[in-house]
């Protein structure tokens, strides 16, 4: 990977998360905004651990157009529930 981040190109997320027992019910949700001054979230996808302990999930997406300079990502760790 690397270089410059621009509409159209492949963008890869990253988070290390500390899953509980063998993770099945754990959920990592990744978002991204195209305005980080005002962000309107977009959920990518929803990632489950493959086992417990301290994982690294991964996803990847397509920058899209945006007006503004800086967009942003989020990712939410979460134990049973519902994304939000």
């Amino acid at each position: 990977g690397g270089g410059n981040l621009q509409a159209g190109a492949k963008a890869e997320i990253k988070a290390t998360v500390y899953a509980w027992d063998d993770g099945s019910q754990d959920t990592a949700d990744f978002y991204y905004a195209t305005d980080v001054n005002n962000p309107v979230w977009t959920l990518i996808e929803s990632l489950i651990p493959s086992g417990g302990g301290l994982r690294t999930l991964t996803v990847e997406y397509t920058l899209p157009d945006s007006d503004s300079a800086v967009q942003a990502a989020r990712v939410n760790f979460r134990w049973m529930g519902s994304q939000g």
